[in-house]
């Protein structure tokens, strides 16, 4: 048995530092893998999320050049929350292999002084998911893989949150309201990926819609302009030594997300592209 350990990586990042502000997350992921006979794989590992939300005057300042040097009464939050993930491989033939795996909902603490657009208490669990793929090699030294996913967001509280498009929010806040609820997602992705060296790899990556719609036809019609299937990756791996290396990612999408909170209130919607960086480091044992 040996096991995998991948440091920590941030994601859903809204600024970079907790100075300026924004929800961070990290993910510190263990695993232990199983060589099983015939080729096959099997992988357990453990889910250890941290959040922490900073902002100043309770996301009330607006920040430029001039108040670098003043002093806000913000807020720091966190939370934390763990769950439990399985991988199966399975090798069929020379060239092929069947991919399942399964990842438990990782309940996240609320955090205690954010609130969303109607008083409702910020807390985003990590949806439980499912997912399947098959792995084509098309000769040694690149391969396709392509996968299905379905995550769990109806299992999971939704957060008004100052993302959400002003007619969306519309629509909420009394009696007469659509309930705001979250739809289970169904994800198709495909990836290539090429052997450069025997130091380095590279991978292209597609995927479908990646965001969830709400149960409600009223709501889900105010957020279908924000829906897109042409979401994009690239990543670089390389090795660095017989048990280490690093990984460099960028992804790219034509819509900015809109869930989790916002550090500034707009006045008036956003809109654009949406371009994410990730950096990891793994170290196996």
């Amino acid at each position: 048995m040996r096991g995998a350990f991948d440091a920590p990586k941030a994601s859903r990042s809204k600024l970079a530092n907790e100075a300026m502000g924004g929800l961070r997350e990290t993910l510190i992921a263990p695993a232990f893998v199983q060589r099983l006979g015939n080729g096959a794989e099997l992988s357990i590992n453990g889910v250890f999320a941290y959040q922490s939300f900073a902002t100043p005057g309770l996301g009330s300042a607006r920040f430029g050049l001039a108040d670098s040097t003043r002093s806000y009464g913000g807020v720091l939050d966190y939370a934390s929350g763990f769950g439990l993930g399985v991988d199966y491989a399975q090798p069929i033939g020379e060239r092929l292999t069947a991919r399942f795996g399964a990842q438990s909902r990782v309940s996240m603490e609320p955090f205690q002084q954010l609130r969303g657009a109607f008083g409702d208490p910020a807390r985003f669990d990590l949806p439980s998911a499912m997912h399947a793929g098959i792995d084509v090699e098309l000769n040694p030294r690149s391969a396709l893989r392509f996968g299905v996913e379905r995550i769990n967001y109806s299992k999971v509280a939704p957060f008004s949150s100052a993302d959400l498009p002003d007619r969306f929010l519309s629509l909420l806040g009394d009696r007469s309201s659509p309930a705001f609820e979250w739809r289970d997602l169904i994800v198709y992705s495909a990836r290539y990926a090429l052997q450069v060296n025997d130091e380095s790899s590279l991978e292209l990556s597609y995927s479908t819609q990646v965001q969830p719609e709400p149960t409600s036809g009223v709501l889900r019609s105010a957020l279908a302009s924000e829906y897109t299937d042409r979401n994009f990756g690239l990543a670089w791996n390389q090795r660095l030594s017989e048990h280490a290396g690093i990984s460099l990612s960028a992804g790219y999408a034509p819509n900015s997300y809109f869930l989790g909170p916002s550090l500034f209130r707009a006045s008036s919607e956003r809109s654009g592209d949406q371009i994410e960086f990730e950096a990891s480091y793994r170290i196996g044992f």
